[in-house]
């Protein structure tokens, strides 16, 4: 689930929360700013495939929520903001419904006048957005 409120920064409880940054401009950069933030494992292949894989694992993570914060969309071309955020909202379902240990929780955080952008961007995919935490 996509999560949308006004100070995105300002949300805080005992999760694992990663604040990441908006400014990237190409997948290098995002792949990139992930993994730090993430700390990753050191096998991150620096590919979709591999996000997807590591926002379904977690293992290194001891807190069950992780909870990933913009404060604006990230600043990527259309085609590459459409696949993230269908990473995103995938990897986000599979924790909710998948066959997995249900012992993490992965939300993310958008601000609230970004919701519109979003969900046009996501219109034909199938995806999981709330309006509110």
């Amino acid at each position: 689930m996509f999560y949308f409120i006004d100070f995105p920064f300002t949300f805080n409880n005992l999760a694992f929360i990663v604040h990441l940054d908006s400014k990237v401009k190409n997948e290098d950069e995002l792949f990139k700013n992930l993994s730090d933030k993430l700390f990753f494992p050191d096998y991150f292949g620096y590919n979709w495939d591999a996000v997807y894989d590591l926002l379904r694992d977690f293992d290194w993570i001891k807190q069950e929520e992780i909870v990933l914060i913009y404060d604006a969309i990230p600043q990527l071309e259309e085609k590459t903001l459409r696949i993230f955020f269908q990473v995103l909202a995938t990897a986000i379902s599979d924790w909710e419904t998948g066959p997995r240990d249900n012992f993490h929780k992965l939300r993310v955080i958008f601000p609230t006048d970004s919701e519109n952008s979003i969900k046009n961007l996501l219109k034909n995919e199938k995806t999981n957005i709330n309006r509110h935490i």
